[in-house]
């Protein structure tokens, strides 16, 4: 069971089968299990919990947080999530709407006032049909010239009256408005029933394209299934803010293969490396871009640059007198991230690139291109340093670094040996010291060879790794 909701002293859970119990203050039963929308009715200040809680009706009594119920009877309530609020699916776009909304009462009067139920369709010709930025609505009112608004959207959430209206058009788009703003699309009345304006339309998305006929049956369906009175909607507003908890703090990514699969909201770990007097600023003032450049050709002006992997050579490149050397291991929000400068470079057929060829181009233009840019070199970049969550510090001598760490940081390199320096930028960054860094080889590496076209150069590349271990260990025995 997951607490979605509180009221003074009473606690609202849902249970696992989409039941709800009311628990008081004694942490005592105070209902048997009901319909969450009858539960609601105890109190009219019903807030969204802030934390979430699951309870283990058979667990080990060991490690709970609390226990509800009577001695021989108690259930076990533990901090670590198990499960997830019982939304259904029909009723995600309702709740992707509700919680655009700080307040229940904000979201009734949206919901009742404006007509935003969540689902919104745009009646067209086109079977193909695609939100064009060169394209848009024309007023097409009595007292209006008909003139066409580019880059906007005119949509309706009740498509039974506007399909009425447009008898000639066969087909109707289903607009997925989850991403947009609640200010960026208003209800208006130009006498063609329920429309909605949408001033931009940039992170609306078409989910499908139907026929008519389909569309008004998908709608008509959706209707029945939409809360009847103030009390299911009540329950769907508590229930969709406690879903979408997690889904705004976002998961952690620390291993490159789960890139693919992160969302914007997700955080993935990072390193970067740099002198002790830049690491010590760091940890008292945070990041800041364009304090030091390491190249003769200078990064782009205004950003920070973060590696999943090679944080150690970044470190042993950066200029000081001093043989130390820091890892800051951070976490930033991928939503936050851009492509770094090699990778674009890379891209562009440009791996050798000048000042005047990097100042050209604008990271912006290229944001979309993030995932890419940390899978196939494992290097980001950072715009607003206030993004930059710092976890560690590690500071280290770096005066033997070169015998763990002397990468070229090129794509095959990446393939191959992403997990050892990812381990190494990890183990420096949380106390480690050169001389008792991970020895095991990478992970992985027959499988990469089977998988590659090119098995001489994976063949060099693996040659060369245990020549270096060799070394290591040599030096070792006879310091």
């Amino acid at each position: 069971m997951i607490e979605i909701a509180r009221s003074g002293s009473l606690h609202l859970y849902e249970t696992t089968k989409g039941f709800g119990i009311l628990v008081n203050k004694e942490n005592k039963f105070a209902t048997e299990e009901k319909s969450i929308v009858s539960l609601l009715s105890a109190s009219d200040d019903w807030e969204p919990v802030e934390e979430k809680f699951v309870i283990l009706e058979k667990a080990r009594s060991h490690k709970y947080i609390r226990r509800l119920g009577m001695k021989g009877n108690y259930t076990y309530i533990y901090e670590e999530p198990k499960g997830e609020s019982n939304l259904k699916p029909y009723q995600i776009p309702l709740a992707a709407e509700a919680i655009k909304y700080n307040t229940f009462e904000e979201f009734e009067r949206a919901f009742l006032g404006e007509i935003k139920h969540g689902r919104y369709w745009h009646i067209t010709d086109d079977p193909n049909f695609t939100i064009d930025k060169l394209k848009g609505p024309r007023d097409m009112s009595s007292m209006a010239s008909g003139k066409m608004s580019p880059g906007q959207l005119m949509i309706t959430s009740d498509l039974p009256h506007w399909a009425s209206e447009y008898p000639d058009r066969k087909y109707v788009a289903e607009i997925n408005m989850s991403e947009v703003p609640k200010e960026a699309y208003k209800q208006i009345n130009r006498g063609f029933g329920n429309e909605f304006f949408v001033s931009d339309p940039s992170k609306a998305k078409v989910v499908k394209v139907v026929t008519k006929q389909t569309a008004l049956s998908d709608s008509r369906q959706y209707d029945q299934q939409k809360p009847g009175n103030q009390e299911e909607l009540k329950a769907l507003f508590l229930i969709a803010h406690q879903h979408n908890k997690k889904l705004v703090e976002g998961r952690i990514i620390d291993k490159i293969e789960d890139i693919d699969s992160a969302k914007p909201n997700d955080w993935i770990i990072l390193y970067h490396g740099t002198t002790v007097e830049n690491a010590r600023r760091i940890e008292k003032e945070g990041f800041k871009p364009d304090l030091a450049h390491n190249w003769k050709v200078k990064s782009k002006k205004g950003y920070t640059y973060f590696s999943y992997a090679y944080a150690p050579f970044y470190a042993g490149a950066a200029e000081s007198k001093e043989k130390e050397r820091a890892i800051v291991k951070v976490k930033i929000q991928l939503k936050d991230l851009y492509p770094e400068d090699d990778f674009i470079m890379v891209a562009l057929g440009r791996p050798v690139y000048t000042q005047k060829q990097i100042d050209s181009i604008d990271l912006e233009d290229y944001k979309k291109h993030t995932k890419t840019s940390l899978k196939t070199l494992g290097n980001a970049a950072v715009k607003d340093p206030s993004k930059v969550n710092v976890l560690s510090v590690g500071y280290f001598d770096a005066s033997r670094l070169l015998m763990v760490s002397d990468p070229s940081i090129v794509p095959i390199n990446f393939l191959i040996m992403h997990d050892y320096y990812k381990n190494l930028s990890e183990h420096l960054a949380t106390g480690g010291t050169v001389d008792n860094a991970p020895r095991e080889a990478f992970p992985g590496i027959k499988e990469h060879m089977k998988k590659s076209r090119d098995f001489i150069i994976l063949e060099k590349a693996h040659s060369q790794y245990i020549y270096t271990q060799e070394c290591l260990e040599e030096e070792a025995e006879n310091p």
